[in-house]
């Protein structure tokens, strides 16, 4: 009797081995799945992925650090035309009120077909771009109402052989539904204000 219930006793530690086994091998193949669908997307595909309206950035960095994604794609890829309205609609979504009134929706997408192409024909690409971590974001309140931050990045720019930087700094302002949006950026000299 005892040999019966060892006997049975292995018999059933050798089928649970083999179940969590067969178990664990197909949890990886499944998950290994999953990590090589995501990993296939380009990174235009990601960008165009995410849902603004749903989840939108929740700090004046996290505002611009997807905002200079979005740039490298336009940038930094071959995009169709639809591809660039996409990534432009995109991003507008990401300025305040007075940004996009002095950047309607064809002007902007005129002039940023024409940015790139010049882009492309100085055969430029962002290879990199750096947040200031230095000064971080820099939060300030204009009369009760209106909240502002500015940060500074730095890009770099591959230009056929040669490496340029820039730095810009980026200014935001907190809407009525307590977003961040881009209110403009310039380069160093003050000048150069992008609105």
């Amino acid at each position: 009797m005892k040999s019966v219930k060892r006997l049975v006793t292995i018999t059933l530690i050798i089928v649970l081995c083999v179940l969590l086994y067969y178990h664990y091998v197909n949890k990886d193949s499944r998950d290994s799945g999953k990590l090589t669908s995501e990993e296939q997307l380009s990174e235009v595909e990601k960008v165009l992925l995410k849902d603004l309206d749903a989840n939108y950035p929740t700090t004046p960095l996290e505002v611009v650090k997807f905002f200079t994604r979005i740039q490298k794609c336009y940038y930094n890829e071959d995009n169709t035309d639809e591809v660039v309205r996409e990534l432009s609609d995109l991003a507008r979504k990401l300025f305040d009120d007075e940004l996009l009134a002095k950047n309607p929706e064809t002007e902007y997408f005129d002039s940023l077909k024409e940015e790139i192409q010049v882009y492309k024909k100085k055969h430029r690409t962002i290879t990199n771009i750096i947040f200031d971590k230095t000064t971080d974001v820099v939060y300030y309140t204009v009369d009760q109402d209106v909240h502002t931050a500015s940060l500074k990045c730095t890009y770099y720019v591959q230009s056929g052989k040669q490496l340029v930087s820039d730095t810009e700094v980026y200014v935001l302002r907190k809407d009525i539904n307590g977003r961040w949006k881009i209110y403009g950026w310039m380069t160093d000299e003050p000048s150069q204000w992008e609105r």
